[in-house]
C-alpha cells in the first residue's frame, strides 16, 4: 500500500479525533515517523512476549497510520519556490531549523525547570506551526536563549557561538522563504490533519513503551529498545555526574 492509498484509507479516522485531542508534534517529524516505524517493527517481532498485555489491535493500526502521516507531511512540506535551487537550499535549511528549534526549547525545558515566564513563551511557540511561525519562532528563541545564556552555558550544551549561528540560520530562512510562491502550512486544515494524525500514532508509541518498560522492567537492553524519546540539549551538570569514576 503506498503512502497516498494508506492516507485515503485512515482518512476518515484521523478527521474522528476530536479537534481539542489534537497535539502539536514534539519533537522533529522526521525522527518521529522513522522512530515510529522502527518501534511497531519491534512491537511486532516481541508479540510473543508482550501479549497479551499489550494490544495488538491497537499496534496493528499503527502501520497505515505512519503511512498516511508521511503523506500528510509530504503535502506538508511542499512549499514551492522561483527555482528548484531555492527549493533544495530550503529543504535543507528548514530541516536544520526544526533541529535548533527543539534544541532551544529542550535547552530551555532543562535549564529553567518551572519558570512561568519560560513555560509562558512555550506555549505560545507550540501554538504556531506554519513555515512563517516557526522562522519567528527560531529568532524569539534565540532572543529567549541568549536573555539565559549564563545558565544555559552551564546546564545544557547550548553556547553563546551555538546561537549565534541559529540566529544566522534564522534570518537564511526568512530570505529563502521571501521566495517562497505556494505554502501549504499556512492553511488551517493542512495542519489540524497532520496534528491529529500524530496524535493517533503518538497515542499507540506511548502504550507500546508504557507496556514494554513494565515487561522488560529486568531487562535494560530490551527496555531501551523500546523507550521513545527524541535526544536534544543534554544537561552537563548530569553527564559530569556520570562520569565521576565510583
Amino acid at each position: 500500500m503506498t503512502n497516498a492509498e494508506a492516507h485515503e484509507q485512515k482518512k476518515a479516522h484521523i478527521a474522528n479525533l476530536p479537534d481539542k485531542e489534537a497535539r502539536t508534534p514534539d519533537m522533529p517529524m522526521r525522527y518521529f515517523v522513522q522512530r515510529a516505524s522502527v518501534q511497531v517493527e519491534l512491537a511486532l517481532l516481541n508479540k510473543a512476549e508482550l501479549e497479551p498485555k499489550l494490544d495488538y489491535t491497537l499496534v496493528n493500526q499503527a502501520p497505515p497510520l505512519i503511512s498516511a502521516l508521511r503523506h500528510i507531511m509530504a503535502a506538508w512540506n511542499d512549499v514551492q519556490f522561483d527555482t528548484p535551487e531555492t527549493q533544495k537550499l530550503w529543504i535543507v535549511k528548514r530541516e536544520e531549523g526544526e533541529d535548533a528549534r527543539f534544541e532551544l526549547i529542550a535547552g530551555l525545558e532543562a535549564g529553567y525547570p518551572g519558570d512561568e515566564d519560560v513555560e509562558n513563551l512555550l506555549a505560545a511557540i507550540r501554538e504556531g506551526g506554519s513555515n512563517p511561525d516557526e522562522i519567528q519562532d527560531l529568532s524569539d528563541l534565540v532572543y529567549a536563549c541568549d536573555k539565559r545564556i549564563d545558565v544555559l552555558e552551564v546546564e545544557t550544551d547550548i553556547t553563546r557561538e551555538y546561537l549565534k549561528k541559529v540566529a544566522e540560520l534564522a534570518a537564511e530562512l526568512g530570505q529563502i522563504y521571501a521566495k517562497a510562491v505556494v505554502d501549504r502550512t499556512k492553511e488551517p486544515s493542512v495542519r489540524l490533519e497532520r496534528d491529529k494524525a500524530f496524535t493517533l500514532v503518538d497515542n499507540i508509541m506511548f502504550e507500546i513503551e508504557r507496556r514494554t518498560n513494565y515487561r522488560y522492567r529486568q531487562n535494560d537492553r530490551k527496555r531501551a529498545q523500546f523507550k521513545f524519546e527524541y535526544k536534544s540539549a543534554k544537561r552537563k551538570k548530569t553527564a559530569a555526574k556520570e562520569a565521576v569514576p565510583a
